[in-house]
């Protein structure tokens, strides 16, 4: 049933090109914040899970490749998505091959890495000098974060292993040879309902009102918008974007 799960979740990933109303959420969010910084150029998509953005950036006139530890993702992206420049693997094979990047972005990886750190490292032999570095994660200089706590969605352990704010990931960054140039936030960042019903012991009778009663789910996802138009307001998002350039 796992297996069954996974794939399911690996199929839905492909929905998010082939249907044109989340295409266009994925490429206001991810594709218009990066042009602001990079025309054109060769890209790499690190954790590309099936290659949505990597076909958005491709579609949109930069050569990108993409790279996954799920061998799964890959093959479906190829079939599904007709991509050509996926690999299976890690960037360490790639800094093997001494092959370089105008720029890499890493979507909602970092907090999943054993090691930030080495990664980093690996990162900065893969980017030529003055490359771009992208990075998306949820911050804990969130709203949600401060309000919810222990409660906090994206409090995933044992599948999120750090939570960075962004004093950290300056820090980070700088280490490596990265500086900071720019932050976006990431809107919408959802869940809101789902860790308040949590926080007040609710979260069963949350999931239950969720798959009976339609109206509910409505409810619910007002509550969302509300607090997500507060805390882009206050510029205190669940879940940021950073562009650093290698010095």
């Amino acid at each position: 049933m796992e297996g069954v799960a996974e794939e399911k979740i690996i199929e839905d990933s492909v929905d998010r090109y082939k249907n044109k109303n989340r295409r266009n959420i994925f490429t206001q969010q991810r594709l218009v914040p990066l042009q602001k910084h990079l025309k054109r150029g060769n890209v790499l998509d690190c954790g590309c899970g099936v290659g949505v953005f990597v076909k958005i950036l491709q579609d949109a006139g930069y050569e990108c490749d993409g790279i996954d530890l799920s061998r799964k993702s890959i093959e479906i992206g190829e079939g599904k998505l007709q991509i050509k420049t996926l690999k299976y693997g890690d960037v360490q094979s790639l800094a093997r091959e001494k092959k370089q990047y105008d720029a890499v972005i890493a979507t909602t990886l970092m907090e999943h890495l054993e090691d930030p750190s080495m990664f980093l490292q690996t990162i900065s032999k893969i980017i030529h000098k003055d490359g771009l570095l992208v990075l998306e994660f949820p911050t804990v200089d969130s709203l949600s974060f401060e309000m919810l706590k222990d409660y906090w969605y994206w409090i995933m352990s044992p599948y999120h292993l750090f939570y960075y704010s962004k004093i950290s990931i300056d820090i980070l960054l700088r280490r490596h040879g990265f500086r900071i140039i720019d932050e976006a936030p990431l809107n919408p960042g959802w869940m809101w309902a789902e860790s308040i019903a949590n926080s007040a012991g609710l979260l069963v009778k949350y999931n239950n009102w969720r798959h009976q009663d339609a109206d509910f789910v409505k409810f619910s996802i007002e509550i969302d918008k509300i607090f997500d138009k507060i805390a882009l307001f206050q510029k205190r998002t669940s879940s940021i974007q950073i562009y650093a350039r290698k010095k």
